[in-house]
Parts: C-alpha cells; structure tokens; sequence
C-alpha cells in the first residue's frame, strides 16, 4: 500500500503540509540549494565539502555522549575516503543524487549516522586498513547502503573484543564477511541485507506512474484506487486504470466511483487545495515477500566452512509484528524440513529501529538451527550481546 500526498510548488516555493499554504522558501534552504550547487564545482585544494556543507566538526553533539576529541577524530578521519574530489565527481556525474550529505548520513539523523560511521573507520585501523573492496563499495552510492551495515557490524565485533578476520578464506576457499572468536570457537559470518524485489520494484514504478497520471489530470482531489489480485503485470494493470479513468474523466467530472475487472477507484474532489489518496494492490502480499526473503538468506550457506560453525546476520528492513514472525517462522521451519543446512549453525535478525534521536540500532533476534552440526547458542547469543551493545555512546 502507497500513500501519495500531491502539490503543485512554483519554485523557491514551500508547502506546508499541515497548513495548506504555500510561503517563501525559508532563507536556510536557499543558502543550502546553493551550497549544493557549488558542490558540483568545488576545487580539491578548497575547503572539505563535508564543513562546507555543515559548518564544520559537530561538537558537543545533544544526541551523543561523545567527547570533543572523538567527535573531531570521526569525522575528520572520513576525510581520507570521501574527500572534494569524490564530492564533485559524485555530483557532476549524479542525476539522481541531491545531496552527498544525507547519501552517507541517510535520512533520520545524518549527522549521528556520519559520526559512527568515522568511529568504525577509525576502530578498524583508518581508511588505510580498510579492505579495498569495501573501500571501494563505500564510494559507491549504489553499493554504499550494504557496504556501511557491513562495516557497521564488523565494527561491533571489533569493539567486542571477537573479530578475528575479515573476508577469511574457509577451507573450501571461500570468502565470507568475517571471522569471529568466542571463547574458543571461532565461527565465519555472512551478512546480507533485504532489499526490494523485482516484483516490489516492478510494483513501486507502477505505483509511481499512476500517482504521477492522477497528479497531472487532476485539481486537488481524495480518494483510492485499489487494484485486484491475479490481473497482469502492474504496468499493465496501471495502463487499464489510465485508460479507463480517463475515459471516465471525458464524459464527467469528480466524484469517479468505479468497480471494474481490473481495479476499483473513487475519486472526490478535495475542499482544501493539494490532494491526498492511496493506491494499494500493485506490490505482492508481505507473505510472499518474506517467504522469499527467508530463501535469500538460506542462499547465503554455501559461504560458510563445512566443518566449522558458521552464522548468516540478515538485515530486514522493517520491524517485524506477530504476523510477520508466524510467516518467518513457518518459513523457516519448511527450509529446514526442505534441506538441513548444516552448516548453518544459526540466523541473526537484526532491524535498523529508529529511536528518538533518529539514531538506528540493532535489536537481534537468535534462530538456532537444530540441525546444524555444531551447536554454537551460547556463542551466538554473545555475538547478538556485541551487535546491540555499540555503538556505546548514545
């Protein structure tokens, strides 16, 4: 389900959502917009983008418990990877990126995402003891997501006192994320992190194409339009409802009430200006989703060793419900009924859950394979202790 709200803004222009009204850009934005620009041009010998972009080193950070020295050492420490030359590549060469600030600070808290992200690099030696690999996968926006929960986690093991290599070789010459040791076991992880589907994508442009048809060829309206199960593809579904609405949109105006084969819709004119609506069916069911989600993960144990134990950490990208646990559960009960994956000695679930001060934090949850060949709950409990610990400053 997608929920769109529309509004047609004249440049230099804001929309308050809750208002209605339609102001002057507030000045700050404007002295960002043309930050952002000059950004494209900066010179390497110029000042870092990164204090140009905010002011400089946030000390005395409200949300942190970091003192001054660190603050300082984490963010300048990111200046040896992403420094003015990456910056106006990045941006020259972007059509999609707006701003290199939020790419590395992601949405919720920038700054506080920015700063543990020069703590990692910092704990793992510098940017000079970073494997080159992720060195590289973290100066890439497309593969910098992934690249920054791997480190993320690799981080946490350091500072637990466990990690004992990254990209270890097993015996059967394979390259998983790391090795950690616990007590006396050492047991090589492999991470992996959900992302979208080719259906939710196929889903998600479908969805996009129709609320951009509905924001064009109509004033401000509310309303729904709700597509059923079992009907094509979603861009040929959406294709039907352009087809028809307009169709429907010739011979009268708002208010649409439609119930056909493909989709339903109703459609009323809104008293306040802007639009609100919400378009639902095009995504697959959550079930499906997860189901496959669990088979992507168990994908993951021809990286572990044989004979040693092994741990795959899967990222969800949202926290899950009763619903959503009973669908994992079962699904995992049917994979492991399908194929014992010994090897496997247990799953981490972890969750990037937003607290209050926007910082994200892991909340781990143990799947313990009873098949496995070696029994390591203990051990992997400890490793679920080292991911929720750190980082220990907020």
């Amino acid at each position: 389900m997608r929920y769109f709200v529309s509004k047609c803004i004249p440049a230099k222009k804001a929309w308050n959502l809750f208002t209605g009204e339609i102001t002057d850009l507030d000045p700050i934005f404007v002295e960002l917009n043309e930050t952002l620009e000059r950004l494209k041009t900066i010179g390497d010998d110029e000042k870092w983008w990164l204090d140009l972009r905010t002011g400089g080193s946030p000390t005395g950070h409200r949300f942190t418990r970091l003192a001054n020295e660190k603050t300082k050492r984490y963010w300048n420490i990111l200046r040896e990877i992403y420094d003015n030359r990456w910056c106006r590549e990045l941006c020259s060469k972007s059509k999609d990126l707006r701003d290199p600030y939020t790419l590395l600070g992601m949405v919720q808290s920038p700054l506080t995402v920015i700063l543990r992200l020069g703590e990692c690099v910092s704990v793992l030696g510098g940017s000079g003891e970073l494997p080159r690999e992720l060195l590289t996968r973290l100066k890439n926006p497309k593969e910098y997501p992934n690249a920054l929960l791997e480190l993320e986690i690799t981080t946490c093991f350091k500072q637990a006192s466990l990690l004992q290599e990254m990209y270890p070789v097993t015996p059967e010459g394979r390259r998983p994320e790391g090795l950690v040791r616990v007590g006396e076991t050492d047991i090589y992880y492999e991470f992996i992190r959900a992302g979208w589907t080719k259906a939710e994508r196929d889903g998600m442009r479908a969805n996009a194409k129709l609320s951009d048809w509905l924001t064009d060829r109509l004033p401000s309206f509310v309303g729904s339009v709700n597509f059923k199960s079992g009907k094509g593809k979603p861009s040929e579904k959406v294709e039907v409802a352009i087809a028809t609405l307009e169709a429907l949109l010739k011979t009268s105006c708002l208010p649409v009430d439609y119930n056909g084969d493909v989709f339903t819709a109703k459609l009323v004119a809104s008293a306040n200006e802007g639009s609100m609506y919400q378009i639902t069916g095009l995504e697959p069911p959550q079930d499906i989703v997860l189901r496959q989600w669990v088979k992507r993960i168990f994908s993951k144990y021809k990286q572990l060793a044989k004979e040693k134990p092994g741990v795959i950490i899967a990222h969800s990208m949202w926290l899950w419900g009763p619903e959503q646990t009973e669908i994992v559960n079962k699904a995992l009960i049917q994979e492991l009924s399908r194929q014992p994956h010994t090897r496997v000695s247990g799953i981490i679930f972890h969750n990037k859950s937003v607290e209050h001060s926007g910082l994200t934090r892991h909340y781990p949850v143990t799947v313990v394979n009873p098949l496995a060949k070696t029994n390591c709950q203990a051990e992997i409990e400890i490793m679920c202790q080292a991911l929720w610990e750190y980082p220990d400053w907020l």
